[in-house]
């Protein structure tokens, strides 16, 4: 049994799946500071062209492939931090924002948490823009 992105690249071919267009509410979501990945792009290529056309050996609805996509983002994060993803999560909602509307001067305040070390490692190794 083929796995689904085989038989997408079968069936429509490199150039299909490169013509798709990803509509703007989809890509206006992505991350800001990391632009647009490549990989990214040609996943949601894929994944329109499975939920839109109809096509020998297309998985019946509903679809999990986002669920899929969120898993390997998990993965991802639990390999450069060599950490799992409950310590992760754990460790990140330490770090919040407070934002309060000051009525007499119509200004929102925001307060936020200092970064532990931790989370500190993490940005670092995930190479995130903070």
């Amino acid at each position: 049994m083929a796995f689904l992105h085989e038989n997408i690249l079968q069936e429509f071919g490199k150039r299909a799946i490169a013509q798709t267009v990803v509509p703007n509410f989809i890509l206006d979501n992505l991350k800001p500071g990391f632009g647009q990945r490549p990989y990214q792009i040609e996943s949601f290529q894929r994944y329109i062209l499975c939920h839109t056309e109809d096509f020998e050996g297309r998985p019946k609805k509903p679809f999990h492939l986002l669920y899929n996509m969120a898993l390997v983002a998990s993965k991802h994060i639990e390999l450069k931090t060599n950490i799992s993803i409950k310590k992760f999560l754990t460790q990140s909602k330490k770090i919040s924002d407070a934002r309060m509307l000051d009525k007499i001067n119509n200004k929102e305040i925001t307060i936020r948490t200092k970064y532990t070390s931790q989370i500190e490692n993490f940005i670092k190794v995930l190479k995130l823009p903070h």
